[in-house]
């Protein structure tokens, strides 16, 4: 049905007794949805006020190190993705604008669920190639799969685009809400579950990593976050499609989802920006120790044979000279100093340690020889 033949809503005495009929509960639209929409909006917009503080101190290398562009990424995926559910879990009246059933459950839920899942396996790609395979976090050869899966995605979406909704999804005048053809529901679900496989898979690829960045705790947290809760959606659309009559589970599935959302960017950010604003330049200090300590060095730089120089894998350091932070000397002199013998020595290693902790101004323990 077209939107503009959806303009006038039953009242929910008719539509209660339309879902009697059919032999199910509907929930008029209540305060426990203006709730969920103002939850939902709070707790998006606290995580943009850590976004925002992350993106002012991006030249933090502890902050730096979690790739602030890519958190960006997940963070409009997160959101677009909570507006989506506001449609397309009923918690407005299902009319006019509300009633274009495509742009709400397609555009905004499936597509920005499907960036926000990619953006992390982009992130564990990147540290599975930085760490496991020793290969730099740019080229080629980085960018190519990436531009694959987001080609794969738009394409879903804009193929789903141009398919009738009779297939795909429609407007239901009877029930007044926007629901998933079976089919299309389950292709939906399936390229989820795909999606957080492959995130899963890098996960396990980089469990035995240095924790420097403690990259694999949050993705292992990331992971049971994510996999919880595309496990409830999927029982939720398979057991109980017609959830969004009632208010309970149109509820859940919401807080669910936003909270999975903004859970997952503070587990990625809390850390450092804490230690930025309350600690800033003894943890700084310590992390670059630590940086050091856990033999990460080489995997930040990558050998050329054309000029037997090195290039930085995966930049945590500012390419900016200026300011006074203490990391700024450090990135310097990492950028100074070139290492034409791959295979240097503990003895070397622990010569380089000193040099870099006389530009910082701290004492290293002594390493065993």
């Amino acid at each position: 049905m077209a939107p503009s033949d959806v303009g006038k809503r039953m009242s929910d005495t008719e539509l209660a007794h339309v879902a009697e009929l059919m032999g199910m509960r509907f929930d008029p639209i209540g305060p426990l949805d203006k709730m969920t929409i103002i939850c939902g909006g709070v707790f998006y917009g606290v995580t943009l006020l850590l976004l925002i503080y992350a993106i002012i101190n991006r030249n933090y290398a502890p902050i730096r190190a979690k790739n602030v562009r890519l958190t960006i990424l997940v963070y409009i995926g997160g959101s677009m993705w909570f507006v989506g559910d506001i449609a397309t879990n009923g918690h407005v009246e299902m009319i006019g604008v509300w009633s274009r059933c495509k742009i709400w459950c397609l555009w905004f839920r499936v597509f920005f669920a499907y960036t926000f899942s990619a953006a992390f396996a982009i992130r564990n790609y990147a540290l599975y190639r930085v760490f496991v395979q020793h290969r730099p976090y740019r080229g080629l050869g980085f960018y190519t799969p990436i531009i694959g899966m987001f080609a794969t995605l738009i394409a879903f979406c804009l193929t789903t685009q141009f398919i009738s909704d009779e297939k795909t999804v429609k407007y239901v005048p009877a029930y007044e809400m926007c629901t998933y053809v079976w089919g299309f529901r389950g292709a939906c679900l399936g390229l989820l579950w795909l999606i957080w496989f492959v995130v899963l898979y890098f996960v396990l690829r980089i469990r035995n990593i240095h924790s420097s960045f403690n990259e694999r705790i949050e993705s292992i947290i990331i992971c049971f976050l994510a996999f919880s809760t595309v496990l409830f959606t999927t029982l939720l659309h398979t057991i109980q499609p017609e959830y969004p009559l009632n208010a309970k589970l149109r509820v859940a599935n919401t807080w669910y989802d936003f909270c999975m959302g903004n859970i997952s960017m503070w587990v990625m950010l809390a850390y450092p920006c804490f230690n930025c604003m309350f600690n800033k330049e003894r943890f700084l200090q310590h992390w670059t120790r630590k940086l050091h300590a856990d033999g990460l060095r080489k995997e930040y730089r990558v050998e050329t044979t054309e000029n037997k120089s090195s290039l930085p894998l995966y930049s945590a350091f500012s390419e900016d000279h200026k300011g006074s932070d203490g990391y700024q000397e450090t990135a310097r002199y990492w950028r100074e100093m070139q290492f034409s013998n791959p295979q240097s020595t503990a003895v070397e290693d622990f010569e380089y340690q000193n040099q870099v902790a006389e530009s910082m101004r701290f004492t290293p323990q002594r390493q065993v020889l």
